[in-house]
């Protein structure tokens, strides 16, 4: 805690969440000092002083997040974690894929014609298409 206020500079140039000093991650840089916090660490604080998971959330919201106390107002960070960010990447790879089915399907039915060169060049990006979304179904499934 001594080192990152040492980083951050005067105690009174800075403004700290009153009991969450364990939560205490770091500073925003490129910016006037702020203090940087675990959001959810300053949820288990909060539990761990006695209140039920959903009265830490309720009471954190509204009484630290939610109150603004000028441009040094700490900053609350939650992360996200890798099993979090693996399954929205692949709904988003499954949306997309989704979209170019519809998309190739259009292709197929309107632009592919082997008897003139318009045709064909869109025959070359069907092809390629067809084997990237492949590779993308494999590896959704896999």
């Amino acid at each position: 805690m001594e080192q990152l206020l040492d980083l951050l500079g005067n105690e009174d140039e800075i403004l700290l969440a009153d009991g969450f000093n364990e939560a205490l991650i770091g500073h925003a840089a490129g910016m006037e000092p702020r203090a940087v916090y675990d959001y959810d660490r300053c949820i288990d604080v909060l539990v761990e002083d006695g209140m039920t998971y959903e009265e830490a959330m309720e009471y954190f919201e509204f009484n630290t997040v939610g109150a603004y106390v000028g441009e040094q107002t700490p900053v609350f960070v939650q992360q996200i974690d890798d099993e979090v960010v693996v399954s929205l990447a692949k709904s988003k790879l499954r949306s997309l894929v989704s979209r170019s089915d519809t998309f190739m399907k259009y292709v197929a039915e309107n632009l592919i014609d082997d008897t003139n060169r318009d045709g064909i060049l869109w025959l070359s990006v069907y092809s390629k298409l067809t084997g990237a979304l492949r590779e993308a179904r494999e590896e959704l499934d896999g």
